[in-house]
């Protein structure tokens, strides 16, 4: 038995030699698209566990609703919601009126992302007294969404 697991399939062995089984069919090529969804479904399927995944999709989502939260659509300057100009600190004045701000949470990182997602962490473990494991769990969620881009 020990001797039969040893052959490979496809290959027959006369001899001490091994020849290539001609009577074999040929395995068709899938398409491009068929492997990039055959990729991707893997990759679900392998990376984390389920729960991790929607835990993971959580905290994006919040963050993302977070942010967005902050921002008015009518508020032409691009400031936060109830933050008066003269009410920001003096070095980073600039940085809640650039536009790329309030899309810190989309898609590719920005050059704001990591400082929209401190400011997320901290409201989240300060502001609503959450344990230091959410601000773990939610670095971990930006960073490997971001890595998976």
């Amino acid at each position: 038995m020990a001797k039969d697991l040893k052959n490979k399939i496809g290959v027959t062995q006369t001899k001490g030699r091994k020849s290539a089984n001609t009577t074999m069919t040929a395995i068709p090529t899938p398409s491009l698209p068929a492997l990039q969804r055959l990729q991707d479904s893997g990759k679900k399927a392998n990376l984390n566990s389920g729960g991790t995944r929607r835990n993971y999709e959580g905290y994006m989502k919040r963050g993302r609703d977070w942010l967005a939260g902050h921002f008015s659509e009518n508020s032409p300057s691009g400031l936060p919601q109830g933050v008066d100009k003269a009410d920001l600190p003096s070095l980073q004045d600039d940085i809640y009126e650039d536009p790329e701000f309030k899309n810190a949470f989309n898609e590719r990182p920005n050059k704001y992302s990591h400082q929209a997602l401190a400011l997320f962490i901290s409201y989240k473990c300060f502001h609503q007294n959450l344990k230091k494991g959410t601000g773990t769990s939610i670095h971990a969620a930006f960073k490997k969404y971001w890595e998976q881009l």
